[in-house]
């Protein structure tokens, strides 16, 4: 009966050591899973909730005398463009037409505390595409393509 006994202790054991690696073992695989299995390339979905950031950008278009560059740029609502004068002469950017800058009147350097300076930043909060020019020098014109 002793001989009987320790075999259904061994049997016992063995099956409570079993089970914790049994139990351990699927907990790794379903920490794998949520996470994605960078050993097999397979990456798994969960449904965990995330957030979003949207970052805006910032843009440089140069001047130098006679144009900008890039004369066309494609933005996003919220973005900031820096015109940047690397001439001797002056550039004043304002929106089209020329001299009422009436298509998008908030975009004119003329009538900000930048007047005259050799940048300009302005941030671009609405949708449309925006021509300007350089109010000292109407001939140098570009455009804004500001998307949403």
């Amino acid at each position: 009966m002793n001989k009987n006994y320790a075999i259904i202790v061994a049997v016992l054991v063995l099956i409570i050591i079993g089970s914790f690696f049994y139990v351990g073992s699927r907990a790794q695989n379903a920490a794998q899973n949520q996470a994605g299995d960078n050993s097999t390339g397979t990456v798994f979905s969960t449904n965990v909730a995330t957030s979003t950031t949207t970052t805006k950008s910032q843009m440089t278009v140069t001047y130098n005398g006679k144009s900008f560059s890039p004369s066309t740029i494609t933005i996003r609502k919220g973005d900031t463009v820096t015109f940047v004068n690397q001439s001797t002469g002056k550039m004043n950017v304002a929106s089209d037409p020329h001299p009422t800058h009436t298509d998008y009147p908030e975009f004119d350097q003329t009538k900000s505390s930048q007047i005259g300076s050799k940048t300009y930043t302005f941030t671009f909060q609405k949708v449309g595409t925006w021509g300007y020019h350089n109010h000292d020098n109407p001939s140098a014109k570009g455009k804004v393509i500001v998307n949403p």
